[in-house]
């Protein structure tokens, strides 16, 4: 078999959590057993003699049509879509390396399934969004701090009743915004909430 040809060891390749596979002339010649899950092949066989590219989505068709070789000169992971059997598309990130430098056809691809990781961060943009929109439309000034006073977020409402735009808001201690004694209770009102878990309003 060809991993053991390459001492890459079969029992820790299966073991591995990413799809691994071994390509040779542009063709697989070996997928490890998580590879064959995610791109929802029955078994080896299914994907044996097949090139990685018809597993890769339409969109990124012309990316991959320049050959393995070009993702080996890449330092860092390839974004990627696949596009297993009968399965939706998954998001990954991919590396490939050469096996032996003095064989230019044999490559060792590593994918890492990343649809959940870019979903969850949709999701989290998603609420961003929804929250800057209400925000928005809110009269009152709305402002948004870490424990240490730093603003985070501020509304069209803080900008009128600071006479600073959001931009300059942002990354600022709410202290420079405040008279004197005001910052003073703000940073007491902070400790006690944070040490209670209840804030209280300031002036």
């Amino acid at each position: 078999m060809i991993i053991n040809q390459y001492d890459l060891g079969p029992e820790l390749l299966g073991a591995i959590s990413n799809l691994v596979c071994v390509i040779k002339d542009e063709r697989i010649a070996y997928i490890n057993t998580a590879g064959i899950r995610m791109l929802g092949a029955s078994d080896m066989d299914a994907v044996l003699t097949h090139e990685l590219a018809e597993f890769v989505h339409a969109d990124y068709a012309k990316l991959v049509s320049h050959g393995i070789d070009v993702f080996s000169e890449e330092d860092t992971a390839i974004p990627l879509k696949l596009r297993p059997l009968n399965a939706p598309p998954i998001d990954v990130h991919m590396n490939v390396q050469r096996l032996k430098p003095h064989e230019d056809d044999i490559f060792m691809v590593e994918c890492r399934d990343i649809t959940s990781y870019i979903k969850a961060s949709e999701e989290a943009r998603q609420r961003e969004q929804r929250l800057a929109g209400v925000l928005g439309t809110v009269v009152d000034a709305i402002v948004t701090i870490e424990p240490g006073g730093t603003v985070l977020t501020a509304n069209l409402g803080a900008e009128k009743m600071f006479g600073y735009s959001q931009q300059e808001l942002l990354n600022q201690n709410i202290s420079t915004f405040m008279p004197t004694d005001f910052a003073e209770r703000r940073n007491d009102a902070i400790a006690r909430g944070m040490e209670t878990g209840h804030f209280s309003s300031i002036g």
